[in-house]
Parts: C-alpha cells; structure tokens; sequence
C-alpha cells in the first residue's frame, strides 16, 4: 500500500512543482516549491525504506569516484546556495558492489545533513575513501559540530532526529 501511495502521490506533486516553476518568482511561490519538493523527498524515501526492508536490491558493480563526482554535480547548484565547499579525496580505481539508487540517497543524506546542520558561514565537507582489506571504506568530513554521543547511539533507529536537529524540518529516514 505504502509503496503504490507514494507512487501515485508523484504524479500530482510533479504537476504542481511544474505549475508552481510556470509562475513568476517570489518569495511564497518559493516557499511552496520547497513544500512539494519536501513531500516528494519524504516519499522517495519511504520507497527506500520499502525496497531495503524487503530485500528488493539492485545490485551492481560502480566506480565510487564517478559515482559521487555525478551526485555533487547534481547537487552543485544547492552546495553554492547554501555556501558549501566540496573536497574530493577518491582513489580513481576505487569500485563497489551497491544498489545504485539507495548508496545515491544515503550519500546524498549524509552531504545534505553536514551542510544543513552546519552554523559555519563556509560549510566545509571533504569525501574521501580507501580500501580496507575487502571493504570500501567512505568518509565525509564536516567542520560543523558533529553528533552528540548520545544521538550517534540512535543514529540507525527509523524516525529519530536528534535534539540539535528539531529546528531544521526532516523526517529521520535521511
């Protein structure tokens, strides 16, 4: 049911967002833009969820530097706006064995929230990977505050959002 909802629920916030692109620009058009985009994250992720938790993966083999070189292209026009700076440290050789969609949308979670939890003026986020006997090990560095050492206990419970971050909206599924 979740998973044909959110499907359907597409369609109509697709032709809104279009609708809402179609009219001159101002500041409450704008406000409602980022609303439907919310929705439609919120509903994407909730497919995700879905697809993780019934083991429907896709599985196949990428180049991790191309691969997060296209998702910070992708997000480029969002990092200026938000006064993010992005490093990439990425062995060129460097592959795994993932779903495509969700190692995007995890990856993507983890830069969106180092940018969006940030106070900094200049938001610094540096990626970086080695290869750790047979495992690719990820690591994104921030110059934000980090996580409490309570919050990281918590960190892989579905819904949980940390004290720190009740003032930005968001789900918890990120």
């Amino acid at each position: 049911f979740i998973q044909t909802f959110s499907h359907e629920a597409r369609t109509p916030l697709t032709a809104l967002i279009l609708r809402l692109q179609s009219l001159p620009k101002s500041e409450e058009v704008e406000a409602c833009e980022n609303e439907v985009r919310r929705l439609t994250s919120l509903f994407e992720k909730t497919n995700q969820l879905y697809a993780v938790q019934n083991s429907r993966l896709n599985k196949e083999e990428y180049n991790v530097l191309e691969l997060t070189r296209n998702l910070i292209r992708r997000l480029d026009p969002w990092f200026k706006k938000n006064n993010a700076q992005i490093s990439l440290d990425i062995e060129a050789h460097l592959t795994t064995v993932a779903d495509l969609t969700l190692l995007q949308a995890s990856l993507q979670a983890i830069l969106e929230n180092a940018v969006l939890y940030n106070p900094n003026e200049t938001k610094e986020v540096k990626v970086s990977s080695f290869a750790d006997d047979d495992k690719l090990v990820l690591n994104i560095q921030d110059n934000g505050p980090g996580i409490s050492e309570y919050d990281r206990m918590h960190i892989f419970e579905k819904f949980y959002r940390g004290d720190h971050s009740r003032t930005i909206s968001g789900t918890g599924l990120g």
